[in-house]
């Protein structure tokens, strides 16, 4: 009986776990350097977004435009620079069929000015 008994305690000592790694961790390790990492990226973010004064010099942007966020300029100014590859882009703005919009960049471009001069939709500031 003494061997069985030994053979017990020791079934019980294999089949007893440790914790694992994810189950020993304290939450706040992780919680902290998260909160910080996401504050610093909005900060960041924050600041990348702002207006380009350069960009609405260059193309020549309408006051609406020179008002809008970097991304969208940058959006703007990228049409302007694949008008070609841009008309065979399917326009995904959501407006229906009822605006008119055959392709991605009728949703930026509304047509050419009579000076020649790129003339800019307003849809896609929306």
């Amino acid at each position: 009986m003494s061997k069985n008994k030994k053979r017990k305690r020791r079934t019980t000592r294999r089949t007893t776990r440790r914790k694992s790694f994810w189950s020993r961790l304290n939450p706040l390790w992780v919680l902290i350097p998260g909160s910080l990492l996401v504050l610093v990226l909005g900060v960041w973010l924050t600041a990348q977004g702002g207006p380009s004064a350069e960009l609405a010099q260059a193309y020549n942007f309408p006051p609406s435009l020179v008002r809008a966020t970097a991304n969208v300029q940058t959006a703007y100014a990228q049409v302007v620079n694949y008008q070609n590859e841009m008309e065979f882009i399917a326009c995904y703005c959501g407006c229906g069929p009822g605006n008119g919009h055959q392709s991605l960049k009728d949703c930026f471009i509304a047509g050419t000015n009579p000076d020649g001069s790129t003339a800019y939709g307003q849809h896609a500031l929306t």
